[in-house]
């Protein structure tokens, strides 16, 4: 009865030297996606390396919790070929994993919307007011990098009032899809005619002024520099106070039809000048033939700022 009782002693002992254990924990934080042995045990023994990366299955949403027992566990083990015998398991008979969340606020949206726009928008922060309404809830997603990335809508000018799409981003993919609405009043020096300029008439500096007002009050197209609507032509009537855009001017003609101009042409270093003949109107920027009086030869170019013809 000794002998035997020692050799069981002794199996016993020879049994726990070489045993892994496996100690569960009462509460474990989780990262996810998927759940490692390593995240809800403590692990001792020669093969504590391995069962450290055993699967336990998907781990719950951000925020959530699961159960696993040690006879999931055991489960696990036979399936990725580890006798379970040589296991011994001691600590919580289960254990409750959590999966790590991050919390987005309405307030964190509305940063990011708001930085995203300021960035993007052609006037200074200082001259605008951004409203932004964000949604009322806080979304939950898994703890890492998180990013938002913004999208506004199409052809926004970045006045008024836009719906903007954001996609709420964990280690670059996607997780949540929000909207949010914002209002842009931007102010800023307008050009606008300083006393009323008849159809036909040549804009000059006495004819325009500045005038600070909201942007979206004033017409698409508007001028915010007086020297880009000086010398051209009124197409229509322009009110004192009205802003002057591009669709109620039209640049001055500089040349007329037969009007003897200076073309020039660089070639190597030289730049060469001819008397020639427009054949047509022109104005700044404009494609125009012209012929030579001597040669009576035609070419083309392009109308400088002060009526000199360039070619290439």
């Amino acid at each position: 009865v000794r002998l035997i009782g020692a050799l069981a002693t002794a199996s016993a002992v020879a049994l726990a030297a070489f045993a892994d254990t496996v100690s569960l924990k009462r509460e474990a934080f989780v990262r996810g996606p998927q759940i490692r042995l390593d995240e809800v045990a403590d692990i001792e023994g020669d093969n504590a390396e391995t069962l450290k990366s055993i699967d336990l299955g998907v781990a719950p949403s951000p925020g959530a919790s699961r159960h696993i027992n040690s006879a999931l566990i055991q489960a696990r083990l036979e399936s990725a070929g580890i006798p379970v015998e040589n296991v011994v398991f001691d600590g919580a008979p289960a254990v409750r994993a959590t999966t790590l969340a991050f919390e987005i606020t309405p307030e964190m949206l509305e940063a990011d919307l708001r930085r995203f726009i300021e960035s993007r928008m052609p006037w200074s922060a200082a001259d605008t007011v951004i409203d932004i309404d964000t949604p009322p809830q806080t979304y939950t997603v898994a703890v890492g990098d998180v990013s938002f990335q913004w999208r506004p809508p199409s052809a926004y000018r970045y006045i008024g009032p836009g719906s903007f799409r954001g996609e709420i981003r964990v280690d670059g993919t996607l997780t949540k899809t929000v909207i949010c609405k914002a209002n842009i009043e931007a102010y800023g020096d307008v050009v606008v005619a300083a006393r009323d300029i008849p159809r036909g008439k040549t804009v000059g500096p006495a004819d325009v002024t500045l005038e600070r007002m909201p942007l979206a009050n004033a017409s698409a197209g508007f001028a915010l520099d007086p020297g880009d609507v000086v010398g051209a032509v009124a197409r229509a009537n322009i009110f004192a106070g009205q802003p002057i855009v591009g669709r109620n001017t039209t640049p001055r003609t500089l040349v007329k039809r037969g009007q003897m101009v200076t073309a020039q042409v660089a070639a190597g270093g030289i730049v060469v000048r001819i008397h020639a003949r427009a054949k047509t109107d022109a104005r700044e920027g404009d494609l125009i033939t012209c012929t030579n009086p001597d040669s009576k030869q035609e070419f083309e170019g392009v109308v400088l700022p002060d009526g000199t013809v360039e070619v290439n």
